[in-house]
């Protein structure tokens, strides 16, 4: 029969307890730092012009994939110019049989369409993986012309986030726009190819379009964003290339780091060759953090220029700064290591009392 000391016994109990504490440290660990962190999406934002006039509030903008058949997002216009943001794209989930949205590679392209109400924008555009997390602009022009028929090709639509099988689905594959530059008559061509081979062409995107723009001859510089104590001071410069005196509307609106917009103002500015001035924004109701000041120019009911700026709004000094400072998550965690090893700590003393 083997008998344990009570010495034995209290060494004992100590790389037990030891073990147990090693082992909740590395399942937390693993826990904490090894879950990857779900695919920030691509967003959009711009202007929506509907028969060469900004977009009414009330119609929505969506943002549509696989050859135009799953809506991803939509945005419903509110600001009185067209504006849209927060827009923004799904990623696939490769590890289903569903096409929840872009694939998420550098290489596939996919076609990214947009739409307002039932009628199909005139511009596409294609993400990459590399661009995860970032904010694309982009202005859409629509023509309610296409609205009848726009309406009868449109496919049943499935919800956000819903799949569809993809065997017999239609899954467009379109060149580049050619020419790269816009030829004198307007008008760029592609090649689309159905990689299913469905035999039909009910989704297929358009091969010709319209890329002509207005040369308005116009440009907005921001040079400048800075804090003055309650107030965001902004240097702006505006230049006018045309022949003549001309008026445009300037929106000016300051976002935070969802692309909420704060504070929104817009004003009438005369320009004549070159204007450059100073605004000043009241900001004592605007909390401290990151924001932009985005700056939107109007000509002609066409929008026109565009100009950003990031800046930031901090009012208390902290006696930390400087400092690198932990996440909420991990001070928690150490907080959790550090007291587990105060346990062992406080056990391994306790047994060696007993030994002794």
């Amino acid at each position: 029969m083997m008998f344990i000391s009570e010495k034995n016994d209290g060494t004992l109990k100590t790389m037990c307890l030891l073990s147990i504490m090693i082992l909740i440290i590395s399942v937390m660990g693993s826990v904490a730092y090894g879950q990857s962190p779900p695919k920030r999406p691509v967003e959009f934002r711009g202007m929506a012009y509907l028969d060469g006039s900004p977009a009414p509030d009330g119609m929505t903008v969506s943002i549509w994939a696989n050859s135009n058949s799953l809506k991803m997002d939509e945005f419903t216009l509110e600001y009185g110019n067209g504006f849209f943001h927060k827009l923004g794209i799904e990623w696939d989930d490769a590890s289903t049989a569903y096409d929840e949205g872009v694939t998420y590679d550098e290489t596939t392209l996919e076609t990214i369409s947009f739409r307002l109400g039932s009628l199909q924008a005139a511009e596409t555009a294609t993400v990459k993986a590399s661009e995860e997390g970032e904010t694309e602009y982009i202005d859409l022009h629509f023509t309610s012309e296409a609205e009848d028929e726009e309406e009868e090709a449109a496919p049943t639509a499935p919800a956000y986030g819903s799949g569809i099988p993809l065997e017999c689905q239609e899954r467009w594959e379109c060149t580049d726009w050619k020419p790269e530059v816009c030829p004198p008559s307007g008008m760029q061509t592609r090649e689309c190819r159905d990689s299913n081979s469905c035999g039909t062409q009910e989704n297929k995107p358009p091969e010709t379009r319209d890329c002509r723009k207005p040369l308005l001859g116009i440009s907005v510089e921001l040079i400048d964003a800075y804090i003055e104590g309650d107030s965001l001071i902004a240097e702006i410069k505006i230049i006018n290339s045309r022949a003549q005196e001309i008026d445009v509307n300037v929106t000016y609106m300051v976002m935070d780091e969802e692309e909420d917009i704060i504070m929104r103002e817009s004003e009438i500015i005369r320009v004549a060759d070159e204007k450059e001035y100073t605004k000043t924004f009241n900001i004592t109701d605007i909390d401290d953090g990151e924001y932009t000041l985005d700056i939107d120019i109007v000509y002609d009911s066409v929008h026109a220029a565009y100009a950003r700026k990031g800046f930031s709004i901090s009012r208390e000094v902290s006696p930390y700064k400087g400092v690198l400072l932990p996440r909420t998550g991990d001070a928690l965690l150490l907080i959790v290591i550090l007291g587990l090893i105060i346990t062992v700590i406080i056990t391994i003393r306790r047994a060696r009392k007993k030994e002794d």
